[in-house]
């Protein structure tokens, strides 16, 4: 009888025993999991919030693309988002901008310069290459040269018919207005030289370079009330204003023949002024 009460004892000794680790097991599982939670809400919050500037002296503009710059930040700097922004091309590169907080100070910044990048890149076709082609179309009367215009800017046309250039908008490029140039080479800078005095001993040619929007040319739009010249001047979306601008003047026989502008848009070039005055207001 002892030897049985012995054994009913130890029994339930051993399912107490097991019990208890059960528990244990399950109260140390589910803390783990919480703790797991805890850590992925926090880093996804991080994700979410936190931006960091990579690179030195990044610029932090009041508003997108074209604002005044308000601060330079640089390599670890950890901003606050505060807002995305649309997304963009600078140069090659797409991104969106943010808007941001840094040291109470709100600004916006080109995603591109920071651990928010999108890596998103476009193949530029060469200038030359462009430039070429369009040459080629441009001496062919029989192109209506459509395919040169981009949508969103139109095509501006600009003369001088008298003291002042002329013209502005016209929407679509009109090639009743666009006399062949037969001249085929190009180069990559634009030589001295001026309207006036000519290029002496320089060869025909289209030569080019890199301007940015706030060089493109002026015109008389109206006159006001009082008799006082209104000036337009040639522009550009604002999405655009940082996209690479070229500035092409084609000379012959030695003088200034005309300038043609083009911006890259995507992974091509488009032309969306030409300039035929031979002065400037």
């Amino acid at each position: 009888m002892k030897y049985y009460k012995f054994l009913t004892a130890l029994l339930l000794l051993l399912l107490c025993s097991c019990n208890n680790n059960d528990d244990q097991t399950d109260d140390y599982s589910q803390n783990d999991t919480t703790s797991s939670l805890t850590v992925n809400n926090t880093e996804t919050k991080t994700d979410t919030t936190i931006l960091i500037i990579e690179g030195d002296n990044i610029w932090v503009r009041d508003e997108p693309v074209s604002g005044k710059v308000i601060m330079k930040l640089n390599s670890g700097d950890i901003c606050k988002i505060l807002e995305k922004g649309d997304k963009v091309q600078v140069k090659n590169m797409l991104d969106l901008w943010y808007k941001i907080e840094f040291n109470d100070t709100v600004g916006w910044v080109f995603g591109s310069q920071t651990n928010r990048k999108t890596g998103e890149t476009i193949d530029i076709i060469e200038f030359s290459l462009y430039l070429e082609k369009f040459i080629a179309a441009f001496n062919d009367e029989n192109n209506d040269l459509k395919s040169f215009e981009h949508e969103d800017i139109g095509y501006s046309f600009l003369f001088n018919p008298g003291a002042y250039c002329s013209g502005g908008s016209h929407n679509i490029i009109e090639r009743s207005l666009l006399q062949p140039i037969p001249v085929k080479n190009s180069f990559d800078k634009i030589p001295k030289g001026d309207f006036c005095e000519g290029y002496p001993g320089i060869k025909d040619g289209f030569y080019y370079q890199k301007i940015t929007a706030n060089n493109l040319p002026s015109y008389l739009e109206d006159f006001d009330e009082e008799g006082g010249v209104i000036i337009g001047k040639i522009d550009v979306p604002k999405k655009y204003k940082n996209n690479e601008i070229k500035k092409v003047i084609v000379i012959t026989d030695e003088y200034h023949n005309t300038y043609f502008y083009f911006i890259n848009i995507g992974s091509t070039w488009y032309l969306f002024c030409q300039d035929y005055c031979d002065c400037s207001v």
